[in-house]
């Protein structure tokens, strides 16, 4: 778990236990934090913390083999490494960009990149994105820009046969990139109608994408009297609005109706099939 020693974790960590996960190793740029130190005590997991930056390409590189000595190979790789540095798209600098795609773009890169290198190729890779990178925030222009590049990184890594789930979360609730938001950028996400997601709900979302093989998921909570008023100003989403009922009615029936069914491509068609008549 690259990412390994925040709030998240805490979850993620307990979500593994239950699906009796037996070795875990966490990478990330700090210490474990308190709470998940505790935690660390009671899990039945075998858990190795290790300090490593994943922006640095060589020190990532030396992690990845100490763990291939250890462990001689990895089953899956789940990242939760990213930073928040909130500020108005004019008052931004390279900095700001650079902190943030230093785990999100850079890191990401080198994750793949080294795995490679040291034949060290997860069967599975989960990444946790953000929905920043699809509704966005005029103070997280560096934030949804880093998103969208993983979010087009998963697409052509699933088109070169990897397995790769990638999921552009909303905020968690009390855990997370909650804890690292402006007040500015909370207020805009409640204006929205979007509310955070509890752990149960987010570690059951989790569980839905990796059993129906959803390759590419949106996760949130959204009140849609609050989003109506926020997005009907776009004829687009109007129409979309319009037709959500109809839409979830119709999502429901070939979830219960059909074992096979290629849930993206259908709502991918719907969507540009309803959107282009308008």
């Amino acid at each position: 778990i690259t990412g390994g020693m925040g709030g998240i974790s805490t979850s993620i960590l307990t979500w593994l236990a239950e699906k009796e996960i037996k070795q875990v190793v966490l990478l990330g740029r700090n210490e474990p934090s308190t709470e998940l130190k505790e935690l660390l005590k009671d899990l039945p997991i075998n858990i190795n913390t290790k300090k490593c930056d994943i922006s640095s390409y060589s020190e990532l590189k030396s992690t990845l083999l100490e763990i291939k000595t250890e462990f001689k190979h990895i089953t899956g790789t789940i990242n939760l490494a990213g930073v928040i540095n909130d500020k108005p798209l004019l008052t931004q600098v390279q900095s700001d960009f650079d902190d943030t795609f230093n785990s999100k773009v850079y890191g990401l890169n080198n994750i793949f990149d080294c795995l490679e290198e040291i034949d060290l190729k997860p069967e599975v890779f989960i990444n946790f994105s953000s929905i920043a990178s699809i509704i966005g925030n005029k103070n997280q222009a560096n934030y949804a820009s880093a998103n969208a590049y993983q979010d087009y990184f998963s697409a052509l890594s699933n088109q070169l046969g990897f397995s790769f789930y990638n999921i552009n979360w909303s905020i968690w609730n009390e855990v997370g990139m909650i804890n690292q938001l402006s007040d500015i950028s909370k207020k805009a996400i409640e204006s929205i109608g979007i509310n955070p997601i509890n752990k149960e709900k987010a570690l059951n979302i989790l569980d839905f994408i990796l059993s129906n093989d959803i390759k590419s998921s949106i996760a949130l909570d959204i009140d849609l009297n609050k989003a109506k008023t926020y997005f009907l100003k776009s004829p687009k989403f109007a129409y979309l609005f319009a037709n959500l009922p109809k839409l979830i009615e119709n999502t429901k029936e070939l979830i219960l109706n059909s074992e096979n069914l290629n849930y993206e491509k259908w709502l991918l068609d719907w969507l540009s099939e309803k959107l282009n008549k308008e």
